[in-house]
């Protein structure tokens, strides 16, 4: 749940806090329901929250208890459509109090504008308004604000940045399809130029900006089968760039190429654990270290903070407290050993048995499947440990400690 540390990274990374911004960063809101409610498409945001009843109100209290023990000013704020159908101010709840907290900007004392100072600038307004409309996709409306603002303020430092930024919009909105040929630049024109400016120039509200780009660029790769020469040119990259996890899994399930591929893989795994999914995420880095044990092996270390990194710090502690080097393709059925319950989430040894690749094949891993099965059924395990044993007296001893 929330804490402390997380509010004060915002503060530091954005200047402000709002519990929208939190749920989106844990996936606990998927991004494709927020901007479904942006654009006006669904009534209330938290309907889509995965988090029931109780959840969400311990949720409320801690954030209101963590800002008060910060000292932050808590300053109202509106979520407005992105839709020119249906514009107008936008309810993240049927519950107004609810709505507020969920809405709420937090900032500390010395952040809180002074109408004084800031609220009556014209050009300050006019700038706001400006990334508002870049954040909304409302291209035309934020060129608008950009000539105001540029006649307000002709010295402006980001005056061309901002301008970049309106034409990569007005660009999107005019070309909602690319060329084939075109599709790599761009990839690397959205990568190398537009992401690091908008990023740069809008801070929080790059987000929203930048995945209206990927999910143009990602619907324009659906027909793309994945080339490993050039991985990024997927379209679950692109979707996961939003990130648009549900959409992500989607994809790779429709892949051909998923269970033979270990960026694939490890995306898969990606996507299971920012869905709550930790069992069919754990089972994908299963499958991945039996088929690429090195890839896996430096993959793993980049996803800090996940299940699947926790247990491979065990296993190296494991490894440590025997006094002996376990090889990387036996983490699969460490892990199985550790989460005997995963073997309720296999069909026979299948992740998935639409996909005959997604097989688990590595003697260790079959051999523990076959140790847990029979101590989950009462049946006899002499056999299964001896076949363990006979693999190597190693696997044994792991199964022992665990």
């Amino acid at each position: 749940m929330l804490s402390i540390a997380d509010i004060d990274r915002f503060l530091s990374r954005q200047g402000h806090f709002c519990l929208i911004d939190w749920l989106l960063a844990e996936n606990t809101l998927p991004y494709a329901h927020y901007e479904a409610w942006r654009y006006g498409d669904q009534t209330y945001l938290d309907d889509s929250l995965h988090l029931d009843q109780a959840q969400l109100a311990t949720l409320l209290q801690a954030a209101q208890e963590h800002c008060d023990a910060l000292g932050l000013s808590g300053e109202e704020q509106d979520f407005n459509s992105w839709s020119a159908q249906s514009p107008g101010r936008l309810l993240a709840s049927r519950q107004a109090d609810m709505h507020r907290q969920l809405t709420r900007k937090w900032l500390r004392p010395r952040d809180v504008p002074q109408f004084d100072l800031f609220m009556d600038n014209a050009a300050v307004i006019a700038e706001n308004l400006l990334c508002d409309a870049l954040a909304g996709r409302q291209f035309d409306r934020a060129a608008e604000q950009l000539l105001e603002l540029t006649r307000l303020n002709s010295e402006h430092a980001r005056l061309g940045s901002y301008q970049d930024l309106v034409n990569y919009g007005q660009h999107l909105l005019a070309n909602p399809h690319i060329d084939p040929a075109h599709l790599a630049a761009e990839l690397a024109g959205l990568q190398q130029e537009v992401a690091p400016l908008a990023r740069d120039v809008l801070g929080v509200a790059a987000r929203d900006y930048l995945a209206f780009a990927w999910r143009r660029l990602a619907d324009n790769l659906l027909p793309q089968v994945f080339d490993p020469q050039q991985p990024e040119l997927h379209a679950s990259f692109a979707l996961a760039q939003i990130p648009d996890w549900q959409a992500v899994r989607e994809q790779l399930q429709a892949e051909p190429a998923l269970y033979r591929q270990p960026l694939l893989l490890e995306r898969m795994a990606e996507a299971c654990a920012a869905l709550q999914e930790d069992e069919q995420a754990l089972l994908h880095w299963c499958l991945l270290f039996e088929h690429a044990p090195n890839y896996a092996e430096k993959a793993i270390r980049v996803h800090s903070g996940s299940t699947a990194i926790n247990l491979w710090q065990d296993f190296g502690e494991l490894e440590d407290k025997l006094d002996q080097e376990l090889a990387s393709s036996w983490f699969g059925a460490f892990v199985l050993a550790k989460r005997p319950g995963l073997i309720h989430h296999l069909d026979g040894h299948h992740l998935d048995p639409s996909h005959p690749d997604s097989r688990l094949t590595e003697p260790a891993n079959q051999a523990m499947l076959a140790l847990l099965r029979a101590r989950h059924d009462g049946a006899d395990e002499v056999p299964a440990r001896q076949q363990l044993k006979s693999l190597h007296p190693l696997l044994l001893a792991m199964y022992q400690a665990i």
